[in-house]
């Protein structure tokens, strides 16, 4: 058996408080920050551990944001996401990682506006209607043969 034991385990933690609710594309925020005494730096990483569904894992993504610390150490400004190319509306974990690699706990907070993506209301129109005039046959269930009596079969129980 093997345990995950990284080495950043045994360091003291950064953390920080003020994180906003939602973080919109190239906006400024600051959190309020308490950095280790030994940490002389630090960067912001995002992340989207992503999902899984049937043994396969989708969707991860990490991003690191433009940031600069106060020289007081106590503030750290951030600059969301550039676009929604690089990460996509939605939920994010935001890290606060020190130079020697120890990350904070991370924190949710919303991506993007948190508004639905925009509606087009011709392409759905044209949907519909191409839908409505699909010229596929499809074929009606069976009436003699296998299957043809699922709805009515009935399975027998075994009386042992």
């Amino acid at each position: 058996m093997e345990f995950l034991s990284p080495p950043y385990m045994s360091h003291p933690r950064p953390t920080y408080t003020q994180l906003p609710a939602t973080v919109d594309y190239t906006q400024i925020f600051t959190l309020s920050v308490s950095l280790p005494e030994t940490a002389s730096n630090v960067s912001v990483a995002l992340m989207d551990p992503g999902f899984a569904t049937h043994g396969v894992h989708m969707d991860q993504r990490m991003l690191k944001l433009v940031s600069s610390l106060s020289s007081d150490r106590m503030t750290l400004t951030v600059i969301g996401p550039p676009t929604p190319a690089l990460y996509p509306p939605g939920p994010a974990y935001l890290f606060v990682v020190t130079d020697e690699g120890v990350p904070s706990f991370g924190h949710k907070t919303i991506i993007g506006t948190g508004a639905a993506p925009p509606n087009d209301a011709g392409a759905t129109a044209n949907m519909l209607t191409v839908s409505a005039q699909s010229d596929v046959d499809w074929p009606s269930s069976p009436t003699q043969g296998e299957g043809s009596d699922v709805a009515t079969a009935m399975i027998p129980v075994d009386s042992a």
